[in-house]
């Protein structure tokens, strides 16, 4: 799934994965309360956006999530 959203956004946002079995990457996983696997959206301002642990996630969700950090969708104009 990551693979695809990063063919897809990744000329947009960044996207990185992090291995829990490193001592980096497990600090880092834990500091965001998720257990051994999950998903992390970060927003631009470097808060966390949205997160689910496990396996569970499903596409549709995390890419409307992504449009949602990256306002595609949202009208810039005046409307009326």
């Amino acid at each position: 799934m990551v693979d695809g959203l990063e063919k897809t956004y990744g000329d947009r946002m960044d996207f990185s994965q992090k291995e829990y079995t490193s001592e980096e990457g497990a600090a880092e996983i834990a500091s965001y309360d998720l257990d051994t696997h999950g998903m992390i959206i970060i927003g631009p301002d470097g808060s966390t956006h949205w997160k689910e642990s496990g396996h569970k996630q499903e596409l549709e969700v995390v890419e409307a999530q992504i449009k949602q950090v990256l306002g595609v969708g949202k009208s810039t104009s005046g409307g009326g």
